[in-house]
């Protein structure tokens, strides 16, 4: 069975084409856990977002700007449909997403959070004497 317009693919080898085509990247998470690579994925793509609080969690920093967030049905729908019915909003938003996105996970400040990190362990390492 399939929904007019929806297309389940299963695994793919590479994601970056299923976002090239999406107007909306939409996490109606309600239930569950584990990372939420995706995104910082849609969000450094240009893919404006559409998320409950439990699909963004543990992702902080993000505004309504950048990131729309809608716990009940009505809100999310509504969320989605205003996006994909008002392409300015829809670029303004996007763009926001992947500014922050740069901001928050581009790899040299990974790599300068980690250095910190490291550099803080090392620290107290010595100065317990361990």
């Amino acid at each position: 069975d399939s929904l007019k317009g929806v297309h389940v693919t299963g695994t793919v080898p590479d994601e970056r084409p299923y976002y090239d085509e999406s107007d909306v990247f939409v996490i109606p998470l309600r239930l569950g856990g584990g990372t939420r690579i995706k995104v910082p994925a849609a969000m450094s793509m240009g893919i404006p977002i559409v998320s409950t609080s439990l699909g963004i969690e543990g992702i902080t920093g993000l505004t309504e700007g950048e990131i729309a967030t809608a716990d009940s049905p009505q809100e999310f729908s509504a969320a989605v449909i205003r996006l994909i019915n008002d392409p300015v909003v829809r670029r303004l938003q996007a763009d926001a997403a992947r500014e922050k996105a740069k901001s928050l996970f581009d790899w040299s400040i990974s790599i300068s959070n980690l250095e910190r990190a490291y550099s803080l362990a090392r620290s107290l390492n010595e100065s317990s004497g361990i």
